[in-house]
This record gives C-alpha cells, sequence and structure tokens, in this order.
C-alpha cells in the first residue's frame, strides 16, 4: 500500500461524531456574558442593561455594608451608654455621702453660711497631709467608717500651724510644726475623692506669738498674762491678731476648704470681761470679710467613756445613754467627741444616734 492510501486510511469517517477525548469541563466566565444574551450576539441595549444589573448589586452590596456599620455602631453605643451608666450608678453610691453633705436650711439663700450641713468626721494629725502614703491610709479610713469629712488642726492649742503656709507672719515666728509635706495637694485629693477637708482652728490661746511679740499678747500689767495651766493668750482687741486668724482662713479657702470649725474663742473667765472674745463676735466678722461661701462653726467638746455608773464596766448601753445626754447642737455648732475607746467602736453608736454634726478625736 502506497503511502498516499495509509495517509488516506487514517483519516476516514469511520469514528466522526464520536467522543474519543475527554467531555469538556469549565465554569462560566463572567466577563463573557457581554458577548451573548439568550444565546445571541451581545449588542448595545444588552451592555446597558449588564451595567444596571451592575449597578444596582454594588449598591445593594453598598446598602448592606451600610446597614453593617450602623448595626456595629449601635452596638458599640449600647455597651459604651451601658458602661457609663453602671459607673454613674456606682460613682452616685459612693458620692452619696457627700451628696447629703449640704442641706439647704432657708430658702432665702443658697450661701453656704446659710446652709445646715451634716458632717460626720474623723481627726487626722497634720503630718498625715502628706498626699501619699499616708493621706492614702486616712482615706481608706474615712471609707471605712462610712464618714464624709477628715478635720486638721490648722492651728493648735499651743500656737503651731499644722499646714503649709506663705503667711509671712507664720514664716516669721517660725510657727510651722509637724506638717505633712504636700498640704495643697492632699487637700485636693481629699476633695477629689469627695471628702470633705474641715480646718480646725485654735483662736486666741497661743504659746508662740505673744512670746515673741507682746503687741499680740494679753498681758496682766507689764507681764504676759499666764492661766493657771502656763498658757499664753492672743488678744481679741487687736486688730493685727485679728487679721492673723483672718489670713490662715483666707488661705486655707484658697486651698480648697470650706469648713472651719473655731475653739478657744473664749479667753479665761478673770480676764474675758475685758476683751472683745467669744466665737458670735469673731465668726459675725469672719463671715462678713470671707463672705458665704465659708462654713464657720463652733466646736462643742464632749467626751465619751462608755462606762456603767454601776458596774464600772464598758457598755453599749452606757455609751448610748452618754451620747443621749449631749446638749443639743445649734446650726452653727459641732461635737468634738474625745474617747479612750476603739474610735470605730464609739462612731457607730454616734452615727446611729443620728448625731449630724461630730467629729471623733483619735
Amino acid at each position: 500500500m502506497s503511502k498516499k492510501q495509509e495517509k488516506r486510511k487514517f483519516y476516514t469517517n469511520e469514528h466522526r461524531n464520536e467522543h474519543w477525548t475527554e467531555e469538556p469541563k469549565g465554569r462560566p466566565i463572567d466577563f463573557a456574558d457581554k458577548y451573548t444574551v439568550d444565546g445571541e450576539a451581545g449588542n448595545v441595549y444588552n451592555d446597558k442593561r449588564r451595567a444596571a444589573q451592575h449597578k444596582a448589586q454594588r449598591k445593594k452590596e453598598s446598602r448592606q455594608k451600610a446597614i453593617k456599620i450602623i448595626v456595629s455602631s449601635l452596638v458599640a453605643v449600647a455597651l459604651l451608654f451601658g458602661g457609663y451608666t453602671a459607673m454613674d450608678v456606682h460613682m452616685i453610691r459612693q458620692a452619696e455621702p457627700a451628696e447629703k453633705l449640704l442641706r439647704q436650711n432657708s430658702s432665702d439663700s443658697n450661701a453656704l453660711s446659710q446652709i445646715s450641713i451634716n458632717v460626720s468626721s474623723i481627726m487626722t494629725e497634720s503630718v498625715s497631709l502628706d498626699n501619699s502614703t499616708m493621706l492614702t491610709s486616712v482615706i481608706n479610713d474615712v471609707h471605712n467608717f462610712s464618714a464624709n469629712s477628715v478635720t486638721f488642726d490648722a492651728k493648735r492649742e499651743d500656737g503651731t500651724i499644722g499646714y503649709r503656709s506663705s503667711l509671712a507672719t507664720i514664716d516669721t515666728y517660725g510657727a510651722v510644726s509637724d506638717v505633712g509635706s504636700d498640704s495643697v495637694g492632699s487637700i485636693k485629693q481629699l476633695i477629689d475623692n469627695d471628702i470633705l477637708p474641715v480646718a480646725r482652728i485654735c483662736c486666741y490661746k497661743d504659746n508662740v506669738l505673744p512670746l515673741q511679740n507682746r503687741d499680740f499678747a494679753v498681758t496682766k500689767g507689764k507681764k504676759l498674762y499666764t492661766d493657771s495651766n502656763g498658757n499664753n493668750y492672743l488678744n481679741p482687741n487687736n486688730e493685727q491678731v485679728y487679721n492673723y486668724i483672718l489670713d490662715i482662713v483666707r488661705e486655707l479657702k484658697g486651698y480648697g476648704v470650706q469648713v472651719f470649725v473655731l475653739y478657744g474663742c473664749d479667753l479665761p473667765s478673770d480676764i474675758s470681761d475685758k476683751y472683745n472674745d467669744g466665737f458670735k463676735k469673731l465668726a459675725k466678722r469672719l463671715q462678713s470679710d470671707l463672705g458665704g461661701d465659708v462654713k464657720l462653726l463652733k466646736e462643742v467638746d464632749v467626751k465619751v467613756t462608755g462606762r456603767d455608773a454601776e458596774s464600772g464596766n464598758i457598755t453599749n448601753s452606757a455609751i448610748d445613754k452618754e451620747i443621749k445626754n449631749f446638749d443639743k447642737l445649734s446650726d452653727n455648732q459641732i461635737y468634738y467627741i474625745s474617747t479612750s475607746l476603739d474610735t470605730t467602736r464609739v462612731y457607730n453608736h454616734v452615727a446611729n444616734a443620728g448625731v449630724e454634726r461630730f467629729i471623733i478625736a483619735q
């Protein structure tokens, strides 16, 4: 057989229209749609329709994406609002004592001086105003007591000053003693922790200034007046003495203190009739010069022993009886309670008795 015949035999019609290879497989190709529509060649109309369909699809996807963003935002806002609400509830509960602290007593005036305030306070040493470890301990004690304020000695009975002062008179006579390292920062920290700082001032009893400047002192003849306990006194009639007390209150007011407890305002009875002493006279003048945004309270000294008169034992009923027998306070007075008992125990009895203004001396 010739090569030409063999070639012709290879290309016979014997297996025509039979699938001698694997059946083709594939996947739709998006861009191919533009060439056919229902089996016919594409045209301008089909292109426009596809463009419209594509645009509608994109619009739908954009709308779904926007919805997801909005839903996510709403969930985030809800969570954030819920968190702030929970925090706000916590803060309100924690701040409740301070919110009850100032209770208006007169509808005619909103001045602090005209408002009856509730003060449940613990006494602390001035050295604790360090704005550090000791102050943190004081703040924890206040919270443990459920008190709402801290009282510190701004001017003590011996005439020394218990806070960091920049007053020239205090600096000149070296009156500052046993003070914390940061009085200003400590007062701010107390306020930030919803604790009311209260400054206690002994007004006329003073063993510092009279010894260095007789012009400040109460005298008896040519000598300094001295009481039976050896104490000297500032002269209530002296304008410099008044300005000295005024400057102390004014400086502490600038630090953030608004409530002041005054004591030692009365001279001994054997000389008091010769001087313009007394809480009422001093407070009236101070209030006039300082305005209505400070509260001046007169200290009323009381003592709790808790000792039963019959048995001699310390009992809860004896504590309650002593508290019940306290003299009733006026709106401008506060108890200063001295005790040798556990201060937490006494504090709880006083608070449960409904006493509105008191300082527990530790």
